[in-house]
């Protein structure tokens, strides 16, 4: 049986069911594809700016995107490693991927760095190489912002600016609302060295 602190919002819902409807079906026909509109724009520029190669794709909810160096393409388009845009637990959530993006979720929106160990070696020799780094890579990544989930994966969590995004669509004028995304992705760019030192590192191990 739910408790009362449970049934608050249902109840909140049903007494104001038409309201829901209208703003659930706003929110799904016009917020979330101008969102994606301008999201795809930033991430096709920052990758044509940055001369990097990656992919927009539709999402449940907002878009999908990741990212990499060219450098990180082998043989065969198999890659040493890649960013990926994605929310810290995605299994465990049950917020709106929006709501998280603006630090409103149940989880952190943010970047991970996603190493392909099979391009290096079998799975139990990465985790060793790994495992035996990360005192002095963790460190150095840790500075920057991002935090080790294990196994050679870190993310790096970003939110963005709630009055920035009720601004924008109030004035139709997307400038500076995604400053945050575009801050990360430029350290992102910045800290690439460091995950060349990373998997070269990784490399000499093998």
């Amino acid at each position: 049986m739910m408790d009362n602190q449970n049934k608050r919002p249902g109840l909140l819902i049903l007494q104001n069911l038409q309201l829901f409807d209208q703003t659930a079906v706003y929110f799904e026909r016009e917020i979330v594809p101008s969102l994606n509109a301008e999201l795809s724009n930033l991430f096709k520029n920052w990758l044509e700016e940055k001369s990097w190669l990656g992919e927009v794709s539709e999402g449940d909810e907002l878009h999908e995107f990741w990212c990499a160096p060219k450098h990180w393409q082998v043989e065969n388009e198999d890659w040493k490693g890649w960013f990926d845009l994605d929310v810290r637990d995605a299994d465990q959530t049950n917020s709106y991927r929006v709501a998280s993006l603006f630090g409103l979720g149940d989880t952190q929106y943010g970047f991970r760095f996603c190493p392909n160990p099979s391009y290096f070696s079998d799975k139990r020799s990465w985790n060793k190489a790994v495992a035996s780094l990360e005192p002095e890579v963790g460190l150095e990544l840790g500075k920057r912002g991002w935090e080790h989930e294990g196994k050679g994966v870190y993310f790096r969590p970003f939110q963005l600016s709630t009055d920035k995004i009720v601004d924008a669509w109030n004035d139709d004028d997307w400038v500076y609302t995604f400053d945050a995304l575009q801050q990360t992705l430029d350290q992102i760019y910045q800290d690439l060295e460091l995950f060349d030192h990373f998997l070269n590192k990784v490399k000499q191990q093998l």
